[in-house]
């Protein structure tokens, strides 16, 4: 197996103003690395599922070239009894993803796809991915619908809040962006409760896709590009791994495309 000695950085990055628009050779490295140190830690387990004592590798490296492009600022803290990365997109307050998510949506805005926050009344602002692709039925891809692999006419959304006497702790977390605060819907179901809502169509296959033509588009710019297919690789492979970490169970050949493959994955050292 392929391993790149991981570096050992402050546990938080200072904000700066105007980072870099595409994400650096170190911070393409710290990636690939992180991939590869929570493959070690998980390969005797799989097929089977994580056992509940399973520990994510620390983190900590992957504040390594952090900050590019809507990346403003990173840091990392415990949420829920998990290490999470925190995210700031273009300066707004962090949203706290677990560390596969994050190196995913990373990688994706390695070369330019852009990330903003929509804001969809009452205080709650959800990060969407604004990809132009010349033949997209849509340009916004939702980054809950990404992380929940969600198909066309099932809604992501947050659970719902717990009730609760003290009225701010009932409402819903938005800046919490873990797996087990999602859930799927049907359009029909939300209509129901009287929410409209557009039919959704995009999804994490059309990230992937965005991401891969943002690549084609500005790679020869950025400071440092593995190729195209190993590039496209790790994007799978963190959304992939993030599967398994989580529970998702569903014959996808994990060990062919994600574990094997990454596995053995070795960068070129950059010019």
């Amino acid at each position: 197996m392929s391993t790149i000695p991981a570096p050992s950085p402050p546990r938080r990055r200072i904000r700066r103003n105007a980072p870099d628009r595409y994400l650096s050779a170190d911070g393409l490295y710290a990636r690939l690395a992180y991939l590869q140190d929570f493959i070690r830690h998980a390969q005797h387990h799989f097929p089977a599922p994580p056992p509940s004592d399973f520990t994510d590798p620390i983190p900590n490296f992957l504040l390594v070239g952090a900050e590019h492009g809507p990346i403003t600022a990173v840091e990392l803290d415990m949420r829920g009894g998990h290490q999470m990365v925190g995210i700031s997109i273009h300066g707004r307050n962090l949203r706290w993803l677990h560390p596969l998510d994050y190196v995913a949506v990373s990688l994706v805005t390695a070369y330019g796809v852009p990330l903003t926050l929509q804001k969809t009344g009452g205080g709650f602002d959800y990060p969407r991915f604004r990809a132009f692709m010349p033949a997209a039925k849509g340009r916004n891809i939702y980054l809950l619908r990404a992380l929940a692999d969600a198909p066309p006419w099932l809604v992501a959304s947050h659970l719902e809040p717990i009730a609760d006497l003290n009225e701010a702790a009932s409402r819903v977390d938005h800046h919490y962006l873990g797996r087990d605060a999602i859930r799927l819907r049907s359009v029909r179901e939300v209509r129901e409760e009287g929410k409209e809502s557009r039919v959704p169509r995009l999804g994490r296959q059309a990230l992937i896709d965005a991401a891969a033509h943002y690549y084609g588009l500005h790679a020869d710019k950025a400071e440092f590009h593995p190729a195209s297919e190993v590039y496209r690789m790790m994007v799978e492979a963190a959304f992939t791994l993030a599967d398994w970490r989580h529970g998702r169970a569903d014959g996808k050949p994990v060990a062919a495309t994600a574990f094997d493959r990454i596995a053995g994955v070795s960068l070129p050292t950059a010019a």
